[in-house]
């Protein structure tokens, strides 16, 4: 039978795996943002100095896919 100390104990381990799987999917939205930011700017400069409109109309699809890959999560 479990005291109640050793259920505390249970309690604040879990508590405390629960705020590093927090503090992970914070890093990792922040490292999707910083991706998304990255990309948009890509796509700015590449159809500011790029005359290729075929590469600039795949890198815009490329975009808008990886953009409604991220609204599904």
């Amino acid at each position: 039978m479990d005291t109640p100390e050793r259920a505390e104990a249970v309690f604040q381990r879990s508590i405390s795996e629960a705020l590093g799987y927090i503090e992970l999917a914070q890093h990792c939205h922040k490292r999707a943002l910083d991706a998304t930011a990255m990309r948009k700017a890509a796509l700015r400069a590449l159809q500011r100095f790029s005359d290729n409109d075929e590469l600039i109309d795949a890198m815009y699809d490329a975009d808008m896919r990886a953009d409604m890959e991220a609204d599904n999560y």
